[in-house]
């Protein structure tokens, strides 16, 4: 009877100390978990920020501006065409703030420099007459 009961007392040591062990175990498992996630999102924040910088640094507009000139026997020319183009994250966003604002001419932009081709200054420009 003695054993049993020892055997029993041992059986409820062990329980205890595995039972508390298995809950350090699985606490420090979580604080690892919670800790790795928490870098990783750290990591995957900074990386979109940098990704997100980077493409705003590479966007560029190709603009192309031009007044249109109306003589007095109603001919209309365009004397004066700018084409430019902005690299600059901030000029990127004054030009987008800028543009919708001004009424004083119209403004063209295209994405690439191979669509500036003679048929889309006609087309474009025949626009304002």
């Amino acid at each position: 009877l003695q054993s049993s009961s020892l055997l029993c007392d041992y059986i409820l040591q062990s329980s205890t100390l595995l039972r508390d062990y298995i809950l350090q175990s699985s606490t420090l498992l979580c604080d690892y978990i919670l800790q790795s996630s928490s870098l990783l999102c750290d990591y995957i924040l900074q990386s979109s920020s940098l990704l997100r910088d980077y493409i705003l640094q590479s966007i560029h507009y190709n603009v192309i501006t031009s007044y249109s000139l109306v003589h007095y026997n109603v001919i209309t020319s365009y004397s004066l065409v700018l084409y430019y183009v902005i690299t600059s994250y901030s000029l990127v966003l004054y030009y987008v703030i800028t543009s919708y604002s001004l009424v004083l001419y119209y403004v063209f932009e295209i994405r690439n420099t191979e669509d500036l081709t003679e048929e889309w200054l006609r087309e474009k420009l025949g626009f304002f007459s």
